[in-house]
């Protein structure tokens, strides 16, 4: 993995970080996080795995909340975000999903 690509997951995790610490005092007990389709290992939709998926499960689980994975393209994702069918969205932050 290139620097820059690394920088690129770094940037990309913060972002989905800030969205789900946004979204949690509204969402209850079950997050629904909206993932790429395509990204392993970070996101596998097949298994309904992956290292961002174990990541924020490890996280959220102690505190009470479930992670609910669904998995839809880019501009899928930003626009389930803006109407308010998801929680949260994964790999994505302020600048791509206004």
């Amino acid at each position: 993995m290139t620097q820059s690509e690394t920088t690129l997951l770094v940037k990309s995790m913060l972002g989905a970080w800030l969205l789900l610490l946004t979204s949690v005092t509204d969402a209850g007990e079950k997050l629904t996080v909206a993932f790429g389709e395509v990204m392993a290992p970070w996101v596998m939709a097949n298994t309904d795995d992956g290292i961002i998926i174990e990541i924020l499960r490890a996280a959220m689980g102690p505190l009470g909340y479930e992670i609910e994975a669904v998995y839809m393209p880019y501009a899928r994702r930003s626009k389930a975000y803006r109407s308010g069918g998801i929680d949260v969205v994964s790999d994505m932050n302020l600048n791509t999903i206004t």
